[in-house]
Parts: C-alpha cells; structure tokens; sequence
C-alpha cells in the first residue's frame, strides 16, 4: 500500500455542512425542586389530585356514540402526528365494530409506520379482501408494495408495482411514483435499472413541484445504499491500487451524503434518519477495511509495525465521522420526535464508540 494512500484520501473525508442541514436539539436540563420547610403555622393549599385517565373501556364507548367518519379522522390525525398507540386504539375499534376496509386499511398504514411490517401486511390483507373499491385497492397494492420492499421481499414487490403500473385504477401522474417502488424492488434485488428507473422518476417528479417528498426521499436512500454498497465492495488491497480505491471509496462516501443531504432537505426525518445510520455505518467499515489492509510488501517488520500505527492514527477520523453522524442522527430524532429501530441502532452506535474511546 502507498505510503500516501492517507494524505491522497483523507481531505476527502473532512467534516461536511451536514450538521447545518439536521440540526440537533438539546433539551434544557430539568429544574431542580427547592424543598421548603414548614413549621406547623403557614397555611398549606389542598393539592388537588387529578383524576384518573379513562380507561379503554370508557374511550370506546364514547366512540360508539360518535360518527365512525369521525373516529377515523381522529386517527389518521393521531398517525400523522405519531400517536401510534392511540390511532390502534381507535382502529381496533374501528375494525372490530364495522370490519369497514378503510378501518383495516389505516390500521396497516399505522402498523407499517412504526416498522411491524408483517402485522401491516395482515391488514392490508384483510382490507383488500374486504373491497371492492378500485382505488382503495389500488392504494392497499402501492403500500403493499413498500411493505414487501422493506422486509427485503423485493420479488414481491416487483410483481406488485409492475402490476399495479398497469391498473386502469392509477392515475397516469402517477406512474413515476409507482417507479420509484418498483426502482426500489429492483435496486434492491442488485438490478442497475433499478438506479436507472428511480433517477428517472425523480426527474419527472422534481419537474412537478414538491409533491410525493416522502416517496422521493425513501427512493433516494435506495440509491444512497446502493452506493454505498458498491463502495463497500472495493477492496484496499495492493499498492498504488489501493491508493486509487481509497480515493475511489472516499468520493462514494462523499456522494452518498449529498443524497441524504437531499433527503433532509425535503423534510421526511424518515429516510434522512436511515441515511445518517447508513453513513456512520459506512465510515466505520472503511475505519476497519484500512487499518486492516496488509502493509506494502517492501517494509521491514519494524517499518511495517510503525506503519500500521500511523495509519491507525490518521484513520481515527473516519471514527470520528461515524460518531458524528451517529451523534447527530439521535439528536435529529430527537427534535422531530421519532421513534423506531433506526434512532434505537444509531444510539447503541454511538454508545459503543464512545466506549470504544473511552470519553
């Protein structure tokens, strides 16, 4: 390996402006309580004790007496504000008293939102067998789509998108929409249309307006993993190759936070949270691809122990990275209150570098 493989490389991988795009919020510390004490003549307020909260049993029979219309607004309103546990209420509820698809289809919608894809799926299930709208059904197919894509069944998703690319229920405005899915499916499944289909799409979207932003952004992290994937996949091994495939893998890198960058700026944390998981992990892999690449052949022992400690040094930085993003991914979630397995993996990240370290 070249002895300038590091200083080739690394003023590639300096800190970018991403921090700027995703700002984390730092809560304020907590007030402390100052204990007053009493000595028996001060006049001391009655506390009043709030009552209890309603039970489930009391919620539902106030949503007996209300229109269903309404009930079901209340969750959609609950879903988009991520109020899971209180959209399931109101559609189990839903469900159980008039089995209506709509009802089934909303408790999917919530189900897929907060990444229990499987229980989604049942009720997309339930709700199409419930139907006979063609539009509902060509919307229970489109979320089927995603679901199948995010347990990695991309097969399925495939014969679902092409599928529903065809139904005289879609609307021809929105053919590029269902292409970024059925892109999603393919890229996944190592097909390079797939990259070709979403760019495609994205262009024809763009030139629309600001419409579709969460299929655009989750269609961009396709691509994001896509290259990082394929950045992975070049080795640092040789001599003077390996000095090229570093510059190579750092401009990937580079270019894979451009796309979560892109991703932020639509303003789904979704896909902006994946991306920052997904580029941590990325500077953690090439941290230990490099400092564990073989030494160039010509060293003496001694000259080859001393080299593997100055490119362990240097290679801190792509450590370094990691916990940044990592650090400013939890804070981002933070901020925009989101909840799930991504912001879980990028604290327990985050945590094992500081360990790592020692700070």
């Amino acid at each position: 390996m070249s002895s300038l493989l590091l200083a080739l490389a690394l003023p590639l991988l300096a800190p970018t402006a991403f921090a700027d795009e995703v700002e984390p919020t730092v809560e304020p510390a907590p007030t402390e309580a100052v204990p007053v004490e009493l000595d028996g003549t001060e006049e001391v307020d009655e506390v009043e004790v709030e009552p209890p909260p309603p039970t489930l049993a009391e919620l539902r029979a106030v949503w007996a007496k209300q229109p269903a219309d309404d009930v079901l607004a209340e969750a959609r309103l609950r879903i988009d504000t991520r109020d899971f546990p209180a959209a399931d209420h109101r559609l189990t509820f839903l469900v159980d008293t008039t089995d209506a698809p709509i009802a089934w289809f909303e408790q999917g919608r919530s189900y897929e939102l907060q990444e229990r894809y499987r229980e989604a799926l049942d009720a997309y299930d339930g709700a199409l067998q419930r139907t006979d709208d063609p539009l509902l059904a060509r919307d229970i197919h489109y979320r089927q789509a995603i679901a199948h894509n995010d347990l990695r069944h991309h097969d399925t998703a495939r014969s679902i998108a092409k599928a529903l690319r065809k139904s005289d229920a879609l609307d021809p405005a929105a053919i590029p929409v269902v292409d970024l899915e059925l892109g999603v499916a393919e890229a996944g499944l190592g097909k390079r249309k797939g990259a070709r289909r979403i760019t495609k799409a994205l262009a024809a979207l763009d030139a629309g307006g600001d419409d579709f932003a969460w299929a655009r952004s989750r269609a961009r992290f396709a691509l994001t993993r896509q290259v990082l994937d394929d950045a992975r996949d070049i080795q640092l091994s040789g001599d003077k190759k390996a000095a090229r495939n570093l510059v190579k893998r750092a401009e990937a890198l580079k270019a894979a936070e451009e796309q979560v960058i892109a991703i932020a700026r639509t303003g789904e944390p979704e896909y902006a949270l994946a991306g920052i998981l997904a580029l941590g992990d990325a500077y953690i892999a090439l941290h230990d691809d490099l400092i564990s690449a073989p030494p160039p052949r010509k060293l003496t022992d001694d000259q080859a122990n001393l080299y593997r400690q100055q490119v362990a040094e240097r290679a801190s930085v792509l450590r370094d990275k990691a916990y940044r993003f990592y650090d400013e991914g939890v804070g981002f979630a933070v901020r925009v209150q989101w909840h799930g397995e991504v912001t879980e993996r990028m604290k327990r990240r985050r945590d094992a570098l500081t360990m790592q370290s020692g700070t």
